[in-house]
């Protein structure tokens, strides 16, 4: 089963709507990503850049120590997205690699890895908020 079947399938339970659903969870994915990252300067939660339907490009991000500022970003892109859409979160900062494997002790298993074997945990969550 593909993941945007379980949203799917979750959605129908609940009867929500979808598009909500979808923003949401990829949402929530965000913040959660975004909390996970390690933080010295701030570059790196700053660098966090989203996208719909295309790869997002990224400049010279921001420090953002509290991830503020970069996940009001990326929800501004996200609020666009309806289901069928792709939604693209990545970052540009040149260390990013070697912190999803483990090289701050802040976050040694990293970020996205993490919250990606979370997600159908979170989907339900999401899902039931909109109840």
């Amino acid at each position: 089963m593909t993941f945007k079947l379980e949203i799917a399938k979750w959605v129908s339970k609940v009867k929500v709507d979808m598009d909500e659903a979808f923003r949401g969870l990829a949402l929530e994915i965000a913040r959660r990503i975004i909390e996970r990252t390690p933080v010295a300067s701030g570059n790196a939660r700053g660098a966090w850049v989203a996208a719909v339907n295309g790869v997002p490009t990224s400049g010279d991000p921001p420090d953002d120590k509290d991830g503020a500022a970069t996940m009001a970003r990326i929800a501004a892109v996200i609020a666009t997205a309806k289901v069928g859409d792709v939604i693209y979160i990545s970052n540009g900062a040149d260390y990013i690699h070697a912190l999803e494997f483990g090289k701050s002790d802040q976050s040694p298993g990293g970020m996205v890895r993490v919250i990606l074997m979370e997600r159908q945990a979170i989907a339900g969550q999401v899902v039931a908020k909109l109840r």
